[in-house]
């Protein structure tokens, strides 16, 4: 008579050791994989963020054109007018005043390791750097007359040295340190560069010789 075999089943503690082995392979692999993940996410997210700034300004400045009132526009005109004082805070006042941006909407001005704005009182909008911090973008005074390349925004770990339109990182500074950053130009486009690509022209954009105070300064060699 032929014996017929039973398969033996998988014992509990050979299941334990075959999921203790797959939870150990996974630990080891976030740390490999998940960082550099994070940081791209934080980065499209600034990008995000400055897209939704662009298209708040965007429409204000559009505005300013079809209807002449002189009190909207883009900041470097507001600025050059008289309408605004050149100052983060102030260009943020504007933005709500006239319905582009609400209070609850200001949160779009951070990114990774700045506290988002909650707060109803206007006044308490921050771009000075240091823990109540509520900007993590470099805002140019461009204009209505600037090209479509002009730099608009940029994170503030990022310096531009607008003499040769190059970038320094800065290793202490939040969004990204020396990771990478951020830029976003004046005709609706935006791009996250790595440290190597701060030192290359071509891919910056027309600088502005002015920033709103507050967020980081422009510096000319």
């Amino acid at each position: 008579m032929k014996t017929i075999r039973i398969p033996r089943g998988i014992t509990l503690i050979e299941l334990l050791v075959v999921l203790v082995l797959i939870a150990v392979l996974v630990s080891l692999a976030i740390p490999c994989t998940g960082c550099g993940g994070l940081q791209k996410g934080q980065m499209t997210q600034a990008l995000s963020n400055e897209k939704q700034i662009h298209l708040a300004t965007y429409a204000m400045a559009a505005d300013r054109i079809s209807t002449g009132d002189k009190s909207i526009g883009w900041p470097g005109d507001l600025v050059a007018s008289g309408t605004m004082p050149c100052n983060v805070t102030d260009f943020v006042k504007v933005l709500v005043k006239y319905d582009y941006l609400k209070t609850g909407d200001l949160k779009i001005f951070a990114a990774a390791g700045i506290r988002p704005f909650t707060d109803s009182d206007l006044n308490k909008f921050s771009a000075a750097p240091g823990e109540g911090n509520n900007c993590a973008f470099t805002v140019s005074c461009i204009q209505e007359s600037d090209t479509s390349s002009a730099i608009f925004l940029s994170t503030v770990n990022a310096t531009l040295n607008v003499s040769d339109t190059t970038y320094v990182l800065d290793a202490r500074a939040v969004p990204f340190a020396k990771k990478g950053y951020v830029v976003f130009h004046r005709g609706g486009d935006g791009v996250i560069l790595n440290a190597n690509q701060a030192a290359k022209p071509a891919l910056q954009g027309t600088p502005c010789k002015m920033a709103l105070t507050g967020t980081a300064a422009l510096r000319a060699r």
